[in-house]
């Protein structure tokens, strides 16, 4: 049986007209599915004056525009959404590579650096990670309750903790550096996605500095003495091959790539996976009870409620899209959560079902060209802590009456907090 879910959050759009929108309204950051549901309603174009994009809301005109890279460029995916004030312009031009990082880069560049990354998630390399993965699901949750009142927070303790750990394990990065990573990684996010004020955006100056100075050492450190970890072997590779149009700050740049989608996109998808599976009751009892079913409770977490909810192109030519005349050098906003619930591809996409048989066209890792590359890696973890938190904890609770918050941000969602604590 499906469960009707309201996400706990506000029950109604905040938004009157399509030309209001923007993904900064309170209402819609404490839950945006009631707005991408009247969005989807109006049909699968609209746009927003707020933001001067495009909104896609319907699934298959979604991944339409993801498959269409002649026509459709994803050289958008680094602008900031909001404005940066010159003199951080400035600052950051000092040590922010002027480079193109793997997801806005188009065409034959974007298939030579995804060939140089060939090898990043083989099951070679999926296999040499596995064990680590175990290893730290079960010491995350060994002191999820380590305070002995039975009670603890979910993503405090585990999901904003285990895939960080296992990505400082994949990149070749001392596990002690994590938390700083993890605080550098949101910052980065945010200066680049968030809605952050003048002062806000000069305050992060400073940290994404040493973030990127940070990365710099580490890439010189395993060329001088390489490890077993996959950092080393892209480090190693791009000596040995000299791939064309690969330079040092491409390397650079992979690095940074993976420290901010390797752990950041997991954690969320892990965190609201979760929220899920808690406020509905029924289908946590029912994995409980047939952990068989963990499989396709990952299948439904990620296409429930994606940790990445919208993501970007900008059109080369003009274009018709379902009847709408898009000029050249528009922004096109994809709300990958609206066509993860889309009608039309899935039944009642607006129920969380774990045994449900037609979720599986979900965007969450894109589509196309650009399709996720670490997608593998990410199912691997979410199974492996799925599995292991419903044998360890089946009688687990979310505090009564909680409702989770959200960073403001465009690009990722996930709660900030999941108080639990343990049932009789």
């Amino acid at each position: 049986m499906s469960t009707q879910l309201d996400n706990g959050g506000a029950s109604g759009c905040p938004f009157s007209d399509p030309k209001e929108f923007t993904p900064w309204a309170p209402e819609f950051v404490e839950n945006p599915y009631p707005t991408l549901k009247w969005l989807r309603s109006l049909g699968p174009v609209a746009y927003s004056e707020a933001m001067d994009y495009w909104l896609i809301s319907h699934h298959d005109t979604i991944k339409a525009i993801l498959m269409d890279s002649e026509r459709l460029s994803s050289k958008t995916m680094l602008m900031t959404m909001t404005k940066w004030p010159e003199d951080v312009k400035r600052e950051l031009a000092t040590v922010i590579p002027d480079r193109p990082m793997l997801k806005d880069l188009d065409g034959e560049a974007h298939a030579q650096a995804r060939r140089f990354l060939r090898f990043a998630f083989t099951p070679r390399r999926l296999e040499w990670i596995r064990g680590d993965i175990e290893r730290i699901a079960d010491e995350c949750l060994d002191s999820l309750f380590s305070d002995g009142d039975g009670e603890g927070d979910l993503v405090r303790n585990f999901t904003d903790i285990a895939p960080i750990r296992v990505l400082m394990k994949f990149l070749g990065i001392p596990d002690d550096m994590r938390e700083q990573i993890r605080m550098w990684s949101h910052n980065r996010e945010d200066m680049l996605q968030g809605n952050l004020t003048e002062e806000e955006l000069r305050a992060g100056v400073q940290p994404l500095k040493d973030y990127y100075a940070y990365a710099r050492q580490r890439i010189e450190e395993l060329e001088a003495n390489p490890g077993d970890d996959y950092m080393s072997e892209v480090i190693q590779l791009w000596k040995e091959e000299q791939p064309e149009n690969v330079v040092w700050d491409d390397v650079l740049n992979i690095l940074m790539s993976l420290m901010n989608a390797g752990h950041a996109t997991t954690s969320d998808l892990m965190g609201n996976g979760m929220w899920a599976l808690l406020t509905h009751r029924d289908q946590w009892e029912k994995l409980c009870a047939e952990p068989k079913l963990v499989a396709d409770t990952v299948e439904e977490m990620l296409r429930w409620e994606t940790s990445v909810p919208a993501w970007r192109r900008v059109a080369l030519v003009d274009l018709e899209i379902e009847g709408h005349r898009i000029p050249a050098g528009s922004k096109l906003f994809l709300l990958l959560a609206s066509g993860n619930r889309d009608e039309s591809k899935v039944t009642d996409g607006e129920s969380f079902d774990i045994e449900r048989t037609d979720g599986r066209q979900y965007v969450t890792f894109s589509a196309g060209a650009h399709y996720c590359l670490g997608q593998s890696l990410a199912k691997l973890e979410l199974n492996t802590f799925l599995q292991r938190m419903v044998a360890r904890y089946p009688q687990l609770e979310l505090r009564q009456g909680f409702v989770p918050d959200y960073r403001v941000n465009a690009f990722h969602r996930g709660p900030n907090s999941l108080p639990v604590k343990l049932g009789s």
